[in-house]
């Protein structure tokens, strides 16, 4: 039996999440060096939430990066995550437009956020995007990753009496995301800090807290 991490637990499954958890394949392991290792990254991949059923599902090590990789795919979509000793990487995460909007990501980076907390993991970092295709910067930040601004968006957010000089500085309010949503930038480079009482994880609550209540009516 695989020995499984002993870290404090963070336990939110509720209606709201598991409505949408399904049955899905079982991972692949590739190279297989550690059998444990491998399952803990695949635990934090948290494939039943990913919205479609997976027809690919591969842990391996990924030797330019030193951490363990984790891809999770069909014909529509795919994720894909690397495992450090103490954070994650999200490489990749695309769910089909039948599967946006209605808070399969949020219900899947909740469930990552406590797998990686169980495993005591300290940070979850990612690149995120803005294109025409792409609104990752302002679906993240929702989700409560945080980065500098930059020049000027401090001077946007002053333009309507707002101190901002991080992504988070704008989330605290209606009007502040408006700004960023209507404005914002991409990032290479987004952190989302795992302690309990991180702003991080106070805005994913909050955004947790919403799509529960539209669940609930």
């Amino acid at each position: 039996m695989l020995e499984r991490p002993t870290g404090k637990k963070r336990v939110t499954d509720d209606a709201w999440k598991e409505d949408k958890k399904r049955e899905q394949i079982k991972p692949t392991f590739i190279g297989n060096e550690n059998q444990t290792d491998f399952q803990n990254a695949a635990d934090i991949a948290s494939i039943e939430y990913y919205p479609n059923l997976a027809n690919q599902f591969y842990v391996f090590n990924d030797e330019s990066s030193g951490g363990i990789r984790v891809t999770i795919s069909n014909e529509y979509d795919g994720i894909e995550i690397t495992v450090y000793d103490k954070h994650v990487h999200i490489d990749h995460v695309r769910f089909d437009s039948n599967n946006q909007g209605v808070g399969n990501g949020a219900a899947w980076f909740d469930s990552v956020v406590t797998n990686s907390i169980n495993q005591n993991k300290e940070q979850i970092t990612l690149k995120a995007s803005k294109s025409e295709n792409d609104n990752g910067y302002y679906t993240w930040a929702r989700l409560g990753f945080d980065a500098p601004i930059k020049p000027y968006m401090i001077a946007e957010a002053r333009n309507i009496g707002i101190d901002a000089f991080t992504v988070m500085d704008l989330m605290r309010t209606q009007k502040g995301r408006d700004l960023w949503k209507k404005k914002g930038h991409g990032f290479d480079y987004m952190t989302f800090n795992l302690s309990e009482d991180s702003t991080n994880m106070l805005a994913l609550k909050v955004y947790i807290d919403e799509k529960r209540r539209d669940f609930n009516g």
